[in-house]
Order: structure tokens, then sequence, then C-alpha cells
């Protein structure tokens, strides 16, 4: 079963609860962008129409 749109914003707002903890530039910063190129790899493989950028956005933003 593909997932659905529903499935990757979940997958990023999760992401994104971990990411405005790390402090930029860490080494721990660093493995989780890694981490977060392999999940898009995984969901573009999955997925034609999957948008890395807009993945990334949604993981990286700063609402505070």
């Amino acid at each position: 079963m593909a997932m659905s749109r529903k499935h990757y914003v979940a997958v990023a707002e999760h992401l994104n609860s971990v990411w405005v903890e790390l402090d930029p530039g860490s080494k721990l910063d660093q493995a989780f962008m890694g981490m977060v190129d392999n999940l898009c790899w995984e969901f573009q493989s999955d997925n034609a129409h999957f948008d890395k950028e807009r993945f990334v956005k949604a993981v990286t933003r700063d609402d505070g």
C-alpha cells in the first residue's frame, strides 16, 4: 500500500518535533538530515509525485 499525503504530513510533523530540539550544525543535526534525505529517497521511490523540497521545508520549519 502506497503512502498518502496525510502519511507524509504526519511523518514530517513528527520529524519536525525532533528538528526543533537539535543544535544547528551539530553532528546530530547532520545525522538527522542524512536520515531525512534517506527517507526522501524511499518516499520518491514509492511515489513519483513526492516533493522532496516541500517535505524538507516542513521538517525543518521553525514556528517559534
